[in-house]
Parts: C-alpha cells; structure tokens; sequence
C-alpha cells in the first residue's frame, strides 16, 4: 500500500443498447476491472465507471425492428449490460445510463453554458453518413463510395443542426497536442494524427433537428424550443482536409 492515496479514474466504453453484450464488450470491461483492481491494491482511490449510451440512429433502427419503443430496447439491454458485469463479478464504482435524469441535469448544464457563452449557433451541414459508425465521412476517406471500416453504402444527410463552434480552438488543439505528445495517445491511430486535428475551421454537431431517437435534451435558454440536442457531445473524429 502507498503512503499517499492517488486518485484514479477509469471509464469503459458506455456501450450502445442496440443489441446485447458480446465477447467484445467483456474484452474491454475485464480490462478495465483489472486495472481498477491493481490500482485499489496499490493503494489508489479509484473511481470505475461504466454504464450504457442509449441515443443514437442504431439504437433507433434496432428499436424499430424488434417491434418495440427505442426506451423498451434501451431497459432491456442495459438490464443485460447488468447482468452481465455481475455474473463476471466485475466491481464497478458507478453505472451510468444517459437516460437518467442525473445525466440529463450535467448535459443541460453544459449546454447551457456553451449557448450563453456563444459558442453554439444554427447552421446547416451535408455528407456521407455511416449509421454503423454514427459519424460523417470526407470524400478523401470513402472507399469505393462505401464506409471504410463497415464496408456498406453511405447515406447522403443533409441537416440543420446547432453545431459548437470547434474551429475557434482548432489552434489552440493543434498546439496542445504538438507541445504534449502524451495526448497523441488519446486519437485514434498516430497515423491519422495530422488529418483528425488540423484542417480548415469545423464544428461538432449538437442535435438530430425534431427527430428524437431516444435521449434528447431540452435546452431551456436555445430559442427554438423544438429542437433537441442529445444527450452527450461528441467531436467529430476527424476534420475534413
């Protein structure tokens, strides 16, 4: 044991319910629970959060094949997300659903404070769409018209969105990244490295407009109160060259 406890904190993946856990999932929770366990012996003040997203296109398409509302699926399966992680004995700190309203509270908040700083606003976008990967792709990253890693036809979506205004930190990234090189770890392949991060100015998108695949959130302060933003804010995996 350390004379000096550390704080240590550990996420899985907060994994889609559009289907059931799979070997693939166990992979990455044992993983993660074993890490968590080292860290408790060495002394370590650990925090081990995993849990379920439950928003999304697939989650929405699953739902709508089984015959059942996108929340039915999203209970089901997170129940089995539960199960599963109790049968392997894993000893997680917290599990979390974006469907909780504890969730919700912290992405309004958020939201919130990004609207009334400015740093959100109304525009328009088009592109290839993978509702595999539930991103957008450049026409420099397209196979053959397909998506790359799925191999399966894109889908041209245009939409109006509120997007965060991303590009006013591009610089900011770019430099962050260069000056630590640790960071580099946290995109995805080193490879990619110089096309994720630099580029000309781009935005995360926020919302999906009216179309409400699950966990929508309520903005209380954006003026146009029928639409929605989700209920987490992902930036875009990579920036278009």
């Amino acid at each position: 044991m350390t004379d000096r406890a550390r704080t240590f904190y550990l996420t899985t993946p907060i994994y889609y319910v559009n289907d059931r856990p799979h070997l693939g999932h166990a992979y990455t929770t044992i993983l993660a629970d074993t890490m968590a366990r080292y860290r408790r012996l060495a002394g370590d003040d650990v925090w081990f959060l995993t849990g379920t997203d439950e928003h999304g296109d697939k989650i929405a398409q699953a739902a709508a094949k089984a015959g059942i509302t996108p929340q039915q699926l999203a209970d089901r399966n997170s129940a089995a997300f539960r199960d599963a992680w109790r049968q392997l004995g894993i000893e997680y700190s917290d599990y979390i659903r974006t469907t909780e309203a504890r969730h919700t509270k912290v992405v309004q908040a958020i939201l919130q404070k990004l609207w009334d700083a400015g740093e959100i606003y109304l525009g328009k976008y088009g592109g290839h769409y993978c509702f595999g990967c539930e991103r957008f792709y450049t026409e420099k990253e397209i196979v053959d018209g397909k998506c790359p890693d799925h191999q399966t036809p894109l889908t041209w979506i245009e939409e109006e969105n509120y997007f965060f205004k991303m590009s006013k930190y591009q610089a900011w990234l770019i430099e962050t990244v260069e000056r630590q090189p640790d960071l580099r770890a946290l995109l995805h392949r080193e490879g990619d490295r110089r096309r994720q991060v630099p580029g000309p100015p781009d935005a995360a998108h926020l919302d999906r407009g009216g179309e409400l695949l699950l966990q929508d959130v309520e903005v209380p302060g954006v003026a146009d109160r029928n639409r929605r933003a989700p209920a987490r804010l992902d930036p875009p995996r990579a920036l278009p060259e």
